[in-house]
């Protein structure tokens, strides 16, 4: 058996453990009723087991890439089973050993900078919270229009990204409109070419946000990096876990994929992609609020490392209220969730992803086009 069919094997007796660290399987469906007829695994057996193949690959693999990423992986996971099995690792430690990189508090004068740039760009005059609440508001798509914008914008955005940084033919996405969910968008690889995205449409939808869902859910996000990364052949890329680098990665993808595709251009162009369905989109302002919310972005990542440093909920609550800037329902909501994650450090890699895929392509479209389709970790991004 190859070693990554094996890899395979591990990742989906950890799904039995843990089912929600592990999503979007689309390996072969035999190894999964292979896996689901044996005993149940404990947390012990499938660290042994982690640490059996990586000591193989060790000394078998000859691609270095592969076998980096691999031993990564492995590594991630086995330390997540350490913290599971009840060994005590602070979140800093978990989130270095789990997803490949440092984590830190990022400083208040930061989001201070972002409330300042919001000040000079948002209408109306008084606390930035409510004229950005405001903002917002006025920006609002009615759900009726919300699948005509998705398919304008998502057709245009295919379109540069085929250009610029390649997609294998035949692959698409088909966008769903759900609610009950706790998520905004959710990316659901489903293999051979074809991803499901889910968008909740509780939640209210801006102009500037539906550019965000599109980017980050599919071209050149998820999506992308799925499809062009399976044409690499490799087993062990058909499964996604979230206590690994694999998911470091693939969030700060998604996360620098608006700037990557579009720019300095970004709003204007969705503001003309959105123009034919009669959308209006106040592409100026919308310019400086998406440069602040990227500012923003760490708060959250503080409030899981200061809950860990042993805040109270209420404090962590309180302190997402001073500097986040949508009402109180939905920062609770979302801060509520935070607190209910199955593996809290995935929330830090969101902004140490986005740096570190930021820093490593620096506005080149060929390291971009890199970390689509190559079986990368951070530490390959940071050397």
């Amino acid at each position: 058996m190859g070693v990554g069919r094996e890899y395979l094997g591990v990742v989906l007796q950890l799904r039995r453990l843990v089912p929600a660290w592990v999503e979007s399987y689309t390996g072969p469906p035999e190894l999964v009723a292979a896996v689901e007829a044996g005993d149940a695994p404990s947390s012990d057996g499938v660290r042994a087991s982690a640490d059996a193949l990586a000591e193989r690959i060790s000394s078998e693999e000859n691609d270095g890439e592969r076998r980096g990423w691999l031993l990564a992986q492995l590594g991630g996971i086995s330390t997540a089973l350490r913290w599971l099995a009840g060994e005590r690792l602070d979140y800093r430690t978990l989130f270095e050993r789990c997803h490949g990189a440092s984590v830190e508090l990022v400083g208040d004068d930061q989001f201070k900078q972002a409330h300042a740039l919001l000040e000079c760009a948002l209408p109306g005059k008084g606390h930035v919270g409510p004229r950005y609440r405001a903002w917002r508001a006025n920006q609002l798509i009615a759900v009726d229009r919300l699948q005509a914008g998705f398919d304008l914008l998502a057709g245009e955005m295919r379109r540069r990204c085929r250009h610029r940084f390649g997609l294998p033919e035949g692959e698409a996405v088909k966008w769903e409109l759900v609610g009950g969910k706790t998520y905004a968008g959710n990316a659901d690889y489903l293999g051979a070419l074809q991803t499901l995205v889910r968008i909740n449409t509780d939640l209210p939808i801006s102009t500037n946000r539906l550019l965000e869902l599109v980017c980050h859910e599919a071209y050149p996000g998820h999506h992308t990096e799925n499809v062009c990364k399976g044409a690499l052949g490799r087993e062990e890329l058909s499964v996604f876990v979230y206590p690994s680098p694999q998911a470091l990665i693939a969030e700060g993808i998604a996360e620098c994929a608006i700037e990557a595709l579009l720019g300095a251009d970004a709003e204007l162009i969705a503001a003309e992609c959105l123009r034919p369905a009669g959308i209006a989109y106040d592409h100026v302002t919308g310019a400086a609020v998406r440069e602040a919310e990227a500012l923003l972005l760490p708060v959250a990542s503080n409030v899981a490392l200061m809950l860990d440093d042993g805040a109270t909920s209420a404090e962590g609550h309180e302190y997402a209220q001073t500097w986040l800037l949508d009402d109180s329902e939905h920062i609770d909501r979302a801060i509520t969730h935070l607190e209910a994650r199955a593996w809290r450090p995935y929330e830090s890699c969101y902004p140490v992803g986005r740096e570190l895929c930021r820093s490593y392509t620096a506005a080149d479209d060929g390291r971009f086009a890199t970390l689509l389709h190559r079986q990368l970790t951070p530490a390959d991004l940071a050397a």
